[in-house]
């Protein structure tokens, strides 16, 4: 989804088949305010609303600061699926690490992507989509041939 205030760069990685497992999403912020990048407290709020808003209920989260840098991770339920979000903040570079995996199910993930961005004050973002699963018999049962790399 491309929102007019942030420049955005997406990929989607290896969706061989319609059929997968999960989603891995990496969300690169770029240009986020420092201020927001230390403030515990306020990232902590950020998080919660965003698991609201979008359907998921946390069940664990533990968050930790090294010096201004934050590290967090949640452990989330939604009504068809569960995951984490692992997020890390680099004040020093205005840059926010965040990570989302999930079983997959209905989950808005243009939504929670834009409301990240939002939350973080983001001017830019590169965002990678990784479909997790999908060479598994069972998940590519229509695909006739899959070649794994050795």
């Amino acid at each position: 989804m491309e929102d007019k205030k942030h420049r955005s760069t997406t990929f989607e990685i290896q969706k061989e088949s319609k059929h997968y497992i999960g989603t891995q999403i990496t969300l690169d912020l770029y240009g986020c305010s420092n201020k927001i990048l230390t403030d515990l407290t306020y990232l902590k709020k950020v998080l919660l609303e965003i698991s609201k808003y979008s359907g998921f209920t946390i069940l664990s989260s533990k968050y930790v600061t090294d010096t201004e840098n934050v590290l967090g991770v949640l452990f989330i339920k939604g009504k068809q699926t569960s995951g984490s979000v692992n997020l890390t903040t680099y004040p020093e570079y205005s840059f926010a690490s965040i990570d989302i995996c999930f079983a997959s199910g209905s989950e808005d993930t243009d939504n929670i992507i834009l409301l990240l961005k939002k939350g973080f004050e983001s001017k830019q973002s590169k965002i990678a989509y990784l479909y997790r699963g999908n060479f598994l018999p069972k998940v590519v049962d229509n695909v006739k041939k899959v070649a794994v790399a050795k």
